[in-house]
């Protein structure tokens, strides 16, 4: 089996599908359900991530709430639907998020941080170690992401990608019937 493997944003991601240079993609929820066909594989929390300088880094505790980051210059991920997503939360709050760039990639986002040119809210998984950021959890029962595979509905896919979304449909199924059974 040989594979390519590509990385950028949901948008592109999306776009690799729908222009037939890609056959299965994994991009966060939501998608187009009436040209997409796909299902969830994890969820994971929102964070804030800052310089280790930033006051709110100083702060006790891995959690931060939306008021701590209402009046913080933001850092968000530049498809359409999260910064609606993160609006939203602030909304919330009675709050407007100070969104100063909207990025299609997470390191760029980092690297901002770092200097303390804003906070970047993204997914958990962005963090990577660094001894010059810190990372909170955003507190909210909404500021969860979901990821999905998805590929072209009506799309006659090969017998090996077909086998392969079934491998890591019950490789996801497995996992939730393991945590519920906690």
């Amino acid at each position: 089996v040989k594979f390519s493997l590509w990385n950028g944003s949901g948008d592109d991601a999306i776009e690799r599908l729908y222009r037939g240079l890609a056959d299965i993609s994994l991009i966060a929820s939501p998608y187009d359900t009436e040209h997409l066909e796909g299902f969830a594989v994890g969820r994971e929390p929102w964070v804030a991530i800052m310089s280790v300088n930033h006051p709110l880094a100083e702060k006790e505790g891995e959690f931060i709430s939306l008021k701590d980051l209402a009046a913080e210059p933001l850092l968000v991920p530049s498809r359409q639907s999260r910064v609606d997503a993160i609006r939203n939360w602030f909304a919330e709050v009675n709050a407007e998020p100070n969104i100063i760039c909207a990025l299609s990639n997470y390191l760029d986002a980092v690297a901002l941080a770092e200097q303390n040119a804003g906070i970047a809210i993204f997914p958990q998984t962005t963090y990577t170690k660094n001894e010059l950021i810190a990372k909170k959890i955003i507190t909210g029962s909404a500021r969860q992401i979901e990821y999905d595979i998805v590929w072209m509905k009506n799309q006659r896919l090969t017998p090996l990608i077909e086998e392969f979304i079934n491998f890591i449909r019950d490789r996801s199924e497995e996992r939730r019937v393991g945590k519920e059974c906690r």
